[in-house]
């Protein structure tokens, strides 16, 4: 069975690192690469062919919904995961829109977020 191939995008090491590692440990996921801002979730999507980008929306250089427009217009198949601390409808709707089928809040359980990986990858949509 292949593994589900993710990247995690967060301007804050710690969240990144600590999610990169949450979703390795999973057997049916490999993190492939790790970024700091929405430049470099684009260049890890033209870098590894991946199922699932994991990102934050606040991000410097590029912030996220600017990243999701560019990587969903050049590779649609690419599933992208929301993971922030903006629980207004606004950000939400705006996430959707650019072509997020994931979003959820930091403050989310370990298991919501490994289970929001494994819907998006298969297609579905997951808001907490």
């Amino acid at each position: 069975m292949a593994k589900i191939r993710v990247a995690v995008v967060d301007d804050e090491t710690v969240i990144r690192r600590a999610m990169a590692q949450l979703l390795d440990m999973e057997e049916d996921l490999e993190v492939v690469g790790e970024g700091k801002n929405g430049e470099e979730a684009i260049d890890l999507v033209h870098e590894h062919l991946l199922d699932v980008l994991l990102t934050d929306l606040n991000m410097p250089v590029m912030d996220g919904l600017t990243a999701i427009r560019a990587i969903k217009q050049e590779y649609p198949n690419v599933e992208i995961c929301v993971l922030t601390v903006h629980a207004d409808d606004e950000h939400l709707f705006e996430a959707l829109k650019a072509g997020a089928k994931g979003y959820l809040l930091k403050d989310a359980t370990p298991d919501e977020v490994v289970e929001a990986v494994r819907t998006v990858a298969q297609g579905g949509a997951v808001v907490y």
